[in-house]
């Protein structure tokens, strides 16, 4: 019996982990899968196994904000690893909370810039007025 590519997806769970999913195979391959090795890489080219874990399901805890790594699953069982999946890739999202402050700045420093100017054009008219003021009579 050959084996069959088993397919796995993956989701950005809070921008600090990714979780892989998988289905079993449809053929284990002639005998009884004993488990699931993960593969990880920082590139396509440098996938190195993780662990392997008994489940369909797996959470990388040690990803990182902001950063992209490439993972591949086979099943295993006595006779050895099946196919791999196919190398899927996922990023992991940047904290919300640091693209407010980004947005929060540049918000500032258009409203800072937009008061310097009025005070600027403020003032000029002030000094262009009083140059041309009359004094009132008493």
């Amino acid at each position: 019996m050959e084996w069959r590519r088993i397919i796995a997806r993956t989701d950005s769970v809070d921008g600090r982990s990714v979780l892989l999913k998988w289905d079993p195979p449809a053929d284990n391959g002639g005998s009884a899968i004993t488990g699931y090795a993960i593969y990880k890489g920082r590139s396509r080219n440098d996938m190195k196994p993780v662990l392997v874990v008994a489940g369909h399901e797996y959470t990388d805890k040690e990803t990182g904000y902001g950063k992209t790594f490439y993972y591949m699953v086979c099943a295993r069982n006595a006779r050895g690893e099946g196919v791999p999946t196919d190398i899927l890739s996922t990023g992991t999202a940047v904290p919300e909370r640091a693209s407010l402050n980004a947005t929060e700045l540049v918000i500032e420093a258009v409203v800072l810039t937009t008061i310097c100017v009025i005070a600027a054009m403020a003032y000029w008219r002030m000094q262009r007025r009083g140059n041309n003021r009359t004094t009132p009579r008493r």
